[in-house]
């Protein structure tokens, strides 16, 4: 068993986004598969280059759009859901936050783009995941509310490796250019060691 499966005191916030994800149908949005991972700078270059190199790889590549844990040679790159790590919980009784994690949601592109192409052909796509992610979390993973009003913020950034080059949660030196939005939301997790349907997409 995984040893997700075992942990009381520890909501995996990785595995947990991804188990979200995972149920939400964007089949009204697009066509392709959608992909989710997660890492800092480092691991966002790993997984480009595996992706354009087909290399077959296991662990930390999910497909959201169909089956669970595709390895990342079977499927295309974008559109991509990734979570920028590492990140904080923080033990609030039966839940654990996470302040101002950032999550991008983006699709490769073309430098040479004007931004008016970009808004006909890929941010309005973008915008519809992302609001669709939004929706999503609602449940055992929500998005935390301060006087009723949910904690998120978003930017929609082309040409993201271009303009979005700084360090930190920022830190976009990325081998493809991308278009993108980018969300930043403050996120309660429950621990659902006991439900099954999360212990066999841990397992799976």
């Amino acid at each position: 068993m995984s040893q997700y499966g075992k942990l009381k005191h520890i909501v995996d916030l990785e595995t947990l986004l991804g188990y979200t994800l995972n149920k939400v149908d964007f089949s009204d949005i697009t066509n392709d598969n959608i992909n989710y991972s997660w890492g800092d700078e480092s691991e966002l270059k790993k997984w480009i280059v595996l992706k354009d190199e087909k290399t077959s790889t296991s662990g930390n590549f999910y497909n959201i759009s169909g089956s669970l844990k595709i390895p990342v040679s079977k499927q295309k790159k974008y559109p991509l859901i990734w979570l920028v790590t590492p990140v904080e919980g923080r033990n609030e009784s039966q839940l654990k936050s996470f302040k101002n994690v950032t999550i991008i949601i983006c699709e490769n592109t073309t430098e040479e783009s004007l931004n008016a192409d970009r808004w006909r052909d890929k941010i309005p796509t973008l915008q519809a995941i992302t609001d669709k992610i939004i929706d999503s979390l609602r449940g055992d993973l929500k998005i935390a509310k301060d006087r009723g009003v949910l904690q998120y913020s978003y930017r929609n950034v082309p040409k993201y490796s271009i303009t979005e080059n700084g360090g930190g949660k920022d830190a976009s030196k990325t081998i493809d250019i991308w278009d993108a939005v980018v969300l930043t939301v403050d996120l309660l997790g429950k621990n659902l060691c006991d439900n099954e349907e999360y212990l066999c997409f841990c397992n799976n």
